[in-house]
């Protein structure tokens, strides 16, 4: 296929331009292919590395791009350079930070505190905060400001009484897990990046460093580039910074504007949508005015379904929302009837299944039942959260509440270990197409797309307690990644509207 205008001007830049380069890579622009291309453009005796996001991606990668590139994720790149400066074992434990924070407390303060510590201490790690007294370079001091800039930019649910004492043992859990690393090589998946960075870890470096989905890098993932690219050496950084919906977990919300400052990038534009028809580029315009449909793009069909019925979902078809209660409420209404559905995101499924363990019901319903249990639950959180105004954090457990009783009210189940063994089974990562209907909360969706989208209750967008700019932004960019998921038809529906059935003919 002959390369497209913006493809074209990458291609040149790359064999005849100078310097570093943000490529602004809309949804469905063809970035991978536009990648391998400019690849196989550099000559074999220059040094290129590939930075992927994720394990699946690299290891996709690997067998297209040419032989010459290596190709790693970030955390292998910072496994690496942890190794070769320690020159030693180095064992990797994912609850090495849980552990830290357990043995430091007892068992009333984990059960009141650990689970803040432990969100806190990931901020810190991703932000390139270093406690006073370890040995590094930080990327964030260690003062008052830094703490309280964390906690209130990623909404860490810390109570007032309790901040200083949260601070306190977050600083004394990151010191200690930097020190175990050190002394004993042992690492969890933070470490792999973190430490490389606060500690200048310096490997082999490169010519060129490119680096997919530059839009979800955070600070500490950008020190690490600075690390292996070679003083004269050029970045390609690809990303959608509409796609940028992973702020809460540590990503810089203006990761693209970062990279173009601190390498003085250029910007290149990739603005083709060879994914989404004419239709749904114009909606996904009002988010992303720069978004184009191709010229041989379908004119599809975006619509609103006033009234609809759940016949009007087939297999293949991606239903997404804003929220997972709506979603988990639909999946069981489809599974009721007989129609084949899942839900992404097993991580969410055990978020579920943890809370009704922790409430220790005594049945599904009736006295000291889940759903007594779960609504005294709800009720002394709402009132904790509203003292602390609070509302993403009232929105979270409205949510989860919502989404169990969503499940017991539909399911023919009848003990609670039928109950958690159904919520195991009904909540999957597996993205292969099947002939089941897709439900998927926005952030689960991305990287997916499918022929047909319905996106569910769309006026959860944006959420009410968004409130900082960057949360408000990034509402809107779930918006447009949810529109462009979609590859012929997206259709806007509310679940108020649906019509059930069951309920008629009861």
């Amino acid at each position: 296929m002959q390369p497209s205008p913006y493809q074209q001007a990458i291609f040149e830049w790359i064999e005849a331009g100078t310097g570093s380069a943000v490529i602004e890579a809309v949804a469905g622009s063809g970035k991978t292919t536009t990648i391998l291309k400019s690849l196989e453009m550099i000559p074999k005796d220059q040094s290129i590395l590939m930075l992927a996001f994720n394990k699946s991606i690299a290891d996709e990668l690997k067998t297209r791009a040419p032989a010459h590139v290596t190709v790693k994720t970030f955390n292998g790149l910072g496994h690496g350079l942890i190794k070769e400066k320690r020159g030693g074992y180095l064992r990797l434990e994912s609850g090495k930070m849980r552990t830290i924070v357990k043995s430091s407390m007892d068992a009333f303060e984990y059960r009141e505190i650990g689970s803040q510590v432990l969100d806190l201490a990931g901020y810190v790690r991703r932000m390139g905060l270093l406690p006073e007294g370890s040995k590094g370079t930080p990327l964030m001091q260690d003062t008052p400001e830094s703490w309280e800039f964390l906690i209130s930019h990623f909404g860490v649910p810390i109570e007032k009484d309790s901040r200083q004492t949260v601070i306190d043992y977050t600083r004394k859990a990151v010191k200690a897990s930097v020190e175990l690393a050190g002394d004993e090589g042992v690492i969890d998946f933070d470490d792999q990046i973190y430490l490389p960075a606060i500690r200048e870890f310096r490997g082999d470096t490169y010519d060129w460093v490119f680096v997919d989905e530059a839009q979800d890098v955070s600070p500490v993932r950008i020190a690490l580039i600075k690390l292996v690219l070679k003083d004269n050496g050029r970045l390609v950084a690809v990303g959608d910074s509409r796609q940028a919906i992973y702020g809460f977990t540590g990503s810089d919300a203006e990761a693209m504007n970062s990279l173009r400052t601190d390498f003085n990038a250029i910007n290149l534009p990739l603005s083709i949508s060879y994914r989404c028809a004419k239709s749904i580029v114009e909606a996904a315009q009002e988010v992303m005015p720069t978004i184009e449909a191709s010229e041989t793009a379908p004119e599809g069909e975006v619509s609103l379904i006033t009234a609809w019925e759940l016949s009007e979902l087939q297999g293949g078809d991606m239903v997404l929302c804003r929220s997972n209660a709506p979603v988990v409420a639909l999946a069981w209404r489809l599974i009721t009837a007989g129609i084949p559905a899942r839900i992404l995101g097993r991580d969410i499924g055990a978020g579920l299944t943890s809370l009704i363990e922790r409430l220790k019901p005594k049945g599904l319903k009736g006295q000291h039942g889940l759903l007594e249990k779960l609504l005294e639950w709800q009720v002394s959180e709402i009132q904790k959260w509203s003292k602390e105004e609070r509302d993403d954090m009232i929105d979270s457990v409205t949510d989860k509440c919502n989404c169990i009783t969503a499940i017991v009210e539909r399911t023919t189940v009848q003990t609670v270990p039928d109950l958690i063994r159904s919520i195991e089974a009904m909540f999957s990562n597996d993205t292969a197409t099947s002939a089941a209907i897709t439900l998927c909360s926005i952030h689960k969706s991305k990287g997916l797309e499918a022929d047909r989208v319905f996106f569910l209750d769309p006026d959860l967008i944006p959420i009410k307690y968004a409130r900082q700019d960057w949360q408000i932004t990034q509402e809107w960019n779930l918006k447009y990644v949810g529109i462009t998921r979609a590859k012929k038809s997206l259709f806007f529906l509310d679940s108020k509207n649906l019509i059930d059935r069951s309920s008629r003919a009861a």
